[in-house]
């Protein structure tokens, strides 16, 4: 059997995985966008998580990567991240060599911008990620599940995002420049591709160097809502791509 390491980095809520308490900043929003925003209790709480999933990423992971790689250089690696665990091996990836190879990625519901890998999304700037896609730093493919459905990314993360900054755009979706890469997939991404993420008898033919944005509105029904067939079927396919 070929051996490889598959890293599995979640950033889910203390007590449930559901909407209610996923990724331990973000409140109830069944009563609407006021109430939540008074249940995302303390943003001070938020910024520190999402500094500590890219800080952790880019030195406690990077440097874990490193020293597999220096031992058995052959070895397949395929990082898997849910939420800021999302944001978390994306940073570990952007440290990893250019051109690196049999370095695969799946993101699900992560909790980042939705921009975070995109070419020139203002015109001028670059994603804060986009290295990994630019230098080669993962081979791929890269899968990405987003979903509507998913009101802590939709709602919670772009509410939070923006508090320094307003601006006239639809809240949290795909034209939203403050959007989560959970609810609209990874934007203005030349790699991307827009697929549906399928049931088991779903036919990817998944290729490498490729990003797939896969919608999955009909089998994740919130943020925690990650470990259905379906997606690991998908992740499987993308190995499969990556062989």
């Amino acid at each position: 059997m070929k051996s490889n390491i598959s890293l599995l980095l979640t950033r889910g809520g203390p007590a449930s995985m559901n909407d209610g308490g996923a990724a331990g900043w973000i409140g109830d929003t069944a009563s609407g966008l006021l109430a939540a925003a008074r249940r995302i209790a303390n943003f001070a709480t938020y910024y520190e998580m999402k500094t500590r999933a890219g800080t952790v990423g880019r030195t406690g992971v990077a440097l874990m990567l490193a020293r597999i790689r220096e031992r058995r250089s052959d070895l397949p690696l395929n990082l898997v991240g849910h939420s800021f665990g999302g944001r978390l091996v994306t940073a570990a990836a952007s440290t990893l060599p250019s051109f690196s190879e049999r370095v695969t990625m799946m993101l699900l519901q992560a909790a980042f911008s939705h921009n975070g890998l995109a070419e020139k999304f203002d015109g001028k700037h670059d994603g804060a990620f986009r290295t990994v896609l630019r230098d080669g730093r993962i081979s791929g493919p890269l899968l990405i599940t987003h979903t509507k459905r998913d009101k802590a990314v939709g709602i919670a993360y772009p509410l939070a995002s923006r508090l320094a900054r307003d601006a006239a755009a639809a809240f949290g979706d795909a034209n939203d420049p403050y959007g989560g890469i959970g609810r609209n997939g990874a934007r203005r991404t030349p790699e991307a591709e827009f697929r549906v993420l399928g049931d088991l008898d779903a036919q990817y033919r998944f290729v490498q160097r490729k990003v797939y944005n896969l919608k999955s509105d009909k089998f994740i029904s919130n943020h925690g809502d990650v470990t259905g067939h379906q997606v690991a079927y998908a992740f499987w396919n993308g190995l499969t791509a990556a062989s």
